[in-house]
């Protein structure tokens, strides 16, 4: 885990990254997500904690993510073109 950290702070994620302990709202908001959008379960989780928790914003290079309604995107291949 302290590689994984190392590995974030070098690139400046840490400062814009919250780590949240899974809770049953989550939980339960996954296994709507999995159900109405097709997400696999991992996906359905991140999904679920950023909603959750009010993120501002969801990293992610997977476009599946843009069908998830309140959730706010942004595409690692959208930076490419940028």
């Amino acid at each position: 885990m302290e590689s994984f950290l190392s590995n974030h702070r070098k690139v400046g994620i840490d400062t814009c990254v919250e780590w949240c302990p899974l809770t049953l709202a989550i939980a339960d908001r996954a296994s709507h997500l999995r159900a109405a959008d097709n997400l696999r379960a991992p996906d359905a989780v991140q999904a679920a904690t950023a909603l959750v928790e009010k993120a501002s914003g969801f990293i992610s290079n997977d476009p599946a993510f843009r069908r998830i309604d309140g959730l706010a995107v942004l595409l690692l291949d959208d930076l490419r073109l940028a």
